[in-house]
């Protein structure tokens, strides 16, 4: 007898231990899912836009987890042509200025731009050389691929862009 009431206690305390792991994993569960990381990528047109600037030698995405939103950056890179260094740059600036987009900071050999047609847009165009460290490998990767497929690295401009709401 009382093997069977030591067995029955222990029955009764697994099967109470399996609830308690089965609940927290199921809550475990619904709230990685329910966070899943919402995408923040900037509208389709604002790529199309910049893809306009000049000739696409290049193109990679990143993504980074802020708060609760996946960060989504897009890089293009692009040859725009007869000019080069900050004539390349001066060039594409009129095209944005054309298209409605305001300089909001010269940071460096770079211009940020912001227009209100895309709220919560951010838009970095930069120069880019042979010896620019890059953070990000896949970036890296796509900016020494485009330099060696744009034949005149001068000529070449990198645009970043994301959005800002976060």
């Amino acid at each position: 007898m009382e093997i069977r009431r030591g067995s029955k206690r222990l029955m009764i305390g697994l099967v109470i231990a399996c609830g308690v792991v089965a609940v927290g994993s199921i809550s475990i569960l619904l709230v990685l899912r329910s966070w899943g990381g919402v995408a923040l990528e900037v509208d389709p047109g604002v790529i199309r836009e910049i893809r306009g600037l000049g000739q696409v030698v290049g193109e990679v995405s990143t993504g980074f987890t802020e708060s609760d939103s996946i960060v989504v950056t897009d890089y293009v890179f692009l040859n725009v042509g007869d000019s080069s260094g900050p004539g390349a740059l001066n060039s594409v600036s009129d095209s944005l200025r054309e298209k409605g987009w305001s300089v909001v900071a010269r940071p460096g050999y770079a211009t940020q731009w912001q227009t209100d047609r895309w709220a919560d847009t951010l838009l970095t165009v930069e120069l880019i050389d042979k010896g620019k460290d890059f953070l990000d490998l896949d970036v890296e990767k796509a900016a020494r691929d485009a330099m060696a497929k744009a034949g005149n690295p001068d000529r070449m401009l990198m645009a970043i862009v994301r959005r800002t709401d976060v």
